[in-house]
């Protein structure tokens, strides 16, 4: 029997609870792979099937999941009565260095800060994970209520421009049974005449996408839906009843979802990654070292624009 961690059990009650691996995923910011790498560790390590696999749908627990569940909670539930009990005594002299950036960036960055917490037991990393605009990252950089930003820009700077770190190629993909998705090549023209399903104009990546949009010639199109539910965009999809823009990063899990990646006559513009931090941080070893670690792995989730 393979051992069993503490974080299986807390990605498999995450799951149940979030309804689905994409949305447990989007929420702590780890790739759906990840959700199921954790989930088939478990499963293996019980000797049992967890959850009824079906792809795209909600996460349905088997009998045996629905009594691993259970009993799953009470053990979670009994460890953060011990962390609380000692939390006094454990968090004496403990550092707290605070990260924010969108989780799609900071996607392959969980390994990163496992092994930094691991071996600097005196420092709390924590992370928030909102989406935050550039603004308000600036903004609480300065404040020194952030110690560590990532946000995505518009590709319009030269490469060397300060804090980038890499791109971040885009993508158009429709549902399986879109005209669209028998085509080789799509032009923009009949681009142009297909309903967008986009973020909520309040999202700051919508900004962006449009841009790059535009910068192919795709501009006041048709609209299909304007939603941040990442769910909801993908059946709108998956239904046919529009385009999505999104990252090619995400193609193999979109893919997976019942879509297709468009080939487009004219490639759209990379978004920037962009790495905001404060004056001071050369002077500070934790958290140069950390930075060092963190920027790494993003540059290695870089699509290689």
């Amino acid at each position: 029997m393979s051992a069993i961690t503490l974080r299986q059990l807390e990605i498999f009650a995450q799951a149940v609870e979030f309804g689905s691996f994409r949305k447990c995923a989007e929420r702590i910011g780890v790739s759906p792979v990840a959700i199921s790498d954790h989930i088939r560790a478990l499963e293996a390590g019980l000797g049992q099937q967890l959850f009824l696999r079906q792809s795209g749908g909600p996460a349905r627990l088997t009998v045996e999941g629905e009594a691993a569940y259970q009993r799953t909670v009470t053990i979670l539930n009994e460890v953060n009565q011990l962390l609380w009990q000692f939390s006094d005594v454990r968090k004496v002299g403990k550092r707290k260095i605070r990260i924010g950036g969108h989780p799609f960036i900071l996607r392959n960055t969980q390994k990163v800060f496992e092994d930094f917490a691991r071996e600097h037991p005196s420092v709390h990393i924590d992370l928030d994970l909102d989406s935050l605009a550039p603004e308000i990252i600036q903004q609480r950089i300065q404040e020194r209520t952030l110690d560590i930003g990532y946000h995505f820009a518009f590709a319009q700077a030269a490469n060397q421009a300060p804090g980038v770190l890499c791109h971040e190629p885009l993508a158009v993909y429709v549902g399986y049974e879109h005209p669209l998705a028998r085509q080789t090549i799509v032009n923009i023209e009949e681009l142009q005449r297909t309903p967008a399903i986009h973020l909520s104009p309040r999202n700051y990546l919508r900004a962006l996408i449009d841009l790059a949009l535009s910068k192919v010639g795709l501009v006041d199109g048709l609209l299909a839906l304007q939603s941040d539910d990442y769910g909801m965009i993908l059946s709108t999809a998956r239904r046919n009843q529009g385009f999505i823009c999104m990252f090619a990063a995400a193609q193999h899990d979109v893919v997976a979802d019942g879509l297709v990646c468009l080939t487009l006559e004219k490639p759209l513009p990379p978004l920037l990654v962009r790495q905001v931090l404060p004056t001071s941080w050369r002077n500070d070893a934790l958290l140069s070292e950390l930075i060092e670690r963190v920027s790494e792995a993003i540059r290695q989730g870089d699509s290689g624009y």
